[in-house]
C-alpha cells in the first residue's frame, strides 16, 4: 500500500502541475470526514487531480466551522469515527438548516450503514475497501442530482 500510494503521490504532483489553471474555475468543493489521515491524503489527492477542491477532517468536532467558512458541495464521511459515529454527524448535518441539503456519502466497512440509510438520512453509503473511481462514480452522481444534471 505505501510503495502504490507514493507513486500516486508523485504522479499527481506532475499531472497538477502540469494541467492548466483555468480548467477549474467551477470546480466542486468536497469535504472529507474520516480518522484514517493516509486514507484521508489518498482521497485528497485523487479528486484534485480530478479537478475538486478538497478539504480534509481527521476530527469532527469543527465541523461546522469548517462547514461555515468552506461550504461544500458534496461531504464524504467515514461511518466509525473515534470521537462520534459518522451517523450521529450525518443526524447534526440533516437536521441544520445550513446543512440539510448537502448530500453526505458514507464511507463504511459496514453493511448495516446500507441497511439504516433512510433512517440516518444520508445520501449514499460506499463500502469500505473501495476503489477510487467508484467512489468518484458516486460523488459524480449526488452531484449532478444536485445540480439537476441527473436523473
Amino acid at each position: 500500500m505505501q510503495n502504490k500510494f507514493y507513486k500516486t503521490d508523485k504522479l499527481c504532483q506532475k499531472t497538477i502541475s502540469q494541467t492548466p489553471c483555468s480548467k477549474y474555475t467551477m470546480q466542486k468543493r468536497l469535504l472529507v470526514i474520516d480518522d484514517d489521515k493516509d486514507l484521508l491524503e489518498v482521497i485528497k489527492i485523487y479528486f484534485e487531480m480530478e479537478g475538486y477542491v478538497v478539504i480534509t477532517l481527521p476530527r469532527v468536532d469543527n465541523i461546522f466551522r469548517v462547514f461555515s467558512q468552506y461550504h461544500p458541495d458534496l461531504i464524504l464521511l467515514d461511518y466509525q469515527m473515534p470521537e462520534e459515529n459518522g451517523d450521529k454527524i450525518c443526524q447534526q448535518l440533516k437536521s441544520n438548516p445550513a446543512t440539510f441539503n448537502i448530500p453526505v456519502i458514507m464511507i463504511s466497512g459496514y453493511s448495516k450503514a446500507e441497511l439504516d440509510r433512510d433512517y440516518h438520512g444520508w445520501n449514499g453509503v460506499v463500502s469500505k475497501p473501495f476503489d477510487l473511481p467508484v467512489l468518484q462514480k458516486a460523488v459524480e452522481k449526488f452531484l449532478k442530482k444536485e445540480t439537476g444534471d441527473g436523473s
